[in-house]
């Protein structure tokens, strides 16, 4: 179709190109460069499913050491042994955390 048109420089490009393109040594740094690709892709997935895992990890320790307080916190307002303030102070709890118990 190139041929066709006359332009013998656009032709021959095109020729080049497909020269290169099927050469052995074109197909091999291709195969490479996505194998590159594809390994960096991979690793980029990893560090972020790694990344969220420790982040779920970390807010999974904090609620449960939040909901752990609480509980603490709670039962020392039962008993009535010791002030809203002593009982901030040891739970790391705000006084109005605990009032709300």
């Amino acid at each position: 179709m190139i041929d066709d048109m006359g332009v013998t420089e656009l032709s021959e490009a095109v020729k080049a190109y497909h020269n290169v393109t099927l050469s052995p040594e074109f197909r091999e740094m291709e195969f490479i460069r996505l194998a590159n690709e594809a390994s960096a892709l991979h690793n980029a997935e990893k560090r972020g499913h790694d990344k969220g895992r420790d982040e779920g990890l970390k807010e999974g320790r904090s609620e449960g050491l939040k909901e752990a307080s609480t509980k603490i916190a709670h039962k020392l307002k039962n008993a009535r042994t010791m002030t809203i303030a002593e009982i901030a102070e040891l739970t790391e709890l705000t006084t109005q955390e605990i009032e709300q118990l």
